[in-house]
């Protein structure tokens, strides 16, 4: 569910299996794909809300991130029901379904976005602030709905996974999900996670893009996140 990561970063409480001496931390199967999720989430939010709806560049700058959200949004939840929910029920029957339903849900949400987006897009000059307007608050839905959803799955889905597979198989489930997304989608997941996580996160990234990148496209992955962090 992430980019390139080889390391497993510290789990959130001690809800979730917190290091002890004789348990080293498990792999985060959730952790940091969801950090970046809420991430872009509440930055498309923020922008959204604040959007001249009146001027042109700025009215298609902040739709077209909306797009580009929404169509990542398709392929998390793709990912998840084709790659993740068959190991959730193989670790315990029927423990997908109530997150599979919610899935069904946001593609209908995604749905009616994209509906909003188009119908921004195209109005008239009278119409636009209604228009934005409504966007905002269907986006706020759909924000806060995505956030009781992935904060369900790392209160639930996780344990089950750390018990029924080992760190080396969730790897293995990732690097499968890694490859099934499209470069467009995963060059914005990664440079997006890099911002999303922490310190401790961040080098077990970096590690692993070195691992498994070619030298030159690393280097512009550093360069990226030099100029977009502190």
């Amino acid at each position: 569910m992430t980019i390139g990561r080889v390391h497993p970063p510290l789990p959130r409480d001690s809800s979730m299996n917190a290091p002890t001496s004789h348990h080293p931390p498990r792999f985060d199967f959730y952790g940091p794909i969801h950090k970046t999720l809420r991430m872009l989430m509440t930055r498309t939010l923020v922008r959204i809300g604040n959007i001249d709806a009146h001027d042109d560049t700025d009215r298609e700058d902040v739709l077209a991130d909306v797009d580009a959200l929404l169509t990542l949004c398709r392929i998390h939840v793709d990912h998840e029901n084709h790659h993740v929910h068959p190991m959730v029920e193989a670790a315990q029957a029927h423990a997908s379904a109530k997150i599979a339903g919610e899935h069904d849900d946001h593609l209908v949400e995604i749905d009616g976005l994209a509906t909003a987006v188009a119908l921004l897009r195209a109005a008239h000059e009278a119409d636009r602030d209604r228009l934005a307007n409504a966007l905002y608050h269907r986006f706020v839905a759909f924000v806060a709905h995505n956030f009781e959803h992935m904060a369900y799955e790392e209160r639930v889905h996780q344990p089950l996974l750390w018990a029924r597979y080992t760190d080396a198989e969730l790897l293995a489930a990732e690097q499968a999900i890694i490859a099934d997304t499209p470069p467009a989608q995963g060059a914005l997941i990664a440079s997006s996670m890099l911002a999303a996580v922490n310190g401790t996160e961040r080098i077990g990234l970096l590690a692993g893009m070195r691992a498994g990148m070619p030298p030159e496209l690393f280097e512009v992955m550093v360069d990226d996140a030099r100029r977009r962090l502190p």
